[in-house]
């Protein structure tokens, strides 16, 4: 099937769901990172400096978000994934 004639028959909402849930950054900074031992300096239990890893802020919401509290943090957790691996880069969206 030629590529146009499959974008031709497909749903633009089941194509854009796809995107959102397997290739969009934020799901998958997410999910690279909730499997990772971040170590205690970068737990933000108890309110302290660090990451922080929400799983939908309400009902009906599927967002998966990792937000880093200064830069500090982010300065951190890029020094823990050179620990582990060494071939992960940290790329800001916002600051």
């Amino acid at each position: 099937m030629s590529f146009k004639k499959l974008i031709s028959n497909s749903n633009p909402s089941l194509v854009w769901y796809h995107w959102e849930y397997t290739y969009n950054p934020t799901i998958k900074a997410y999910q690279f990172l909730e499997g990772i031992d971040l170590g205690p300096e970068l737990s933000a239990a108890n309110g302290s400096d660090g990451v922080r890893f929400y799983d939908g802020f309400s009902p009906g919401n599927d967002s998966q978000i990792v937000t880093a509290s200064s830069l500090l943090s982010i300065s951190l957790l890029q020094k823990r994934l050179n620990q582990i691996d060494g071939s992960v880069k940290l790329v800001l969206a916002h600051v």
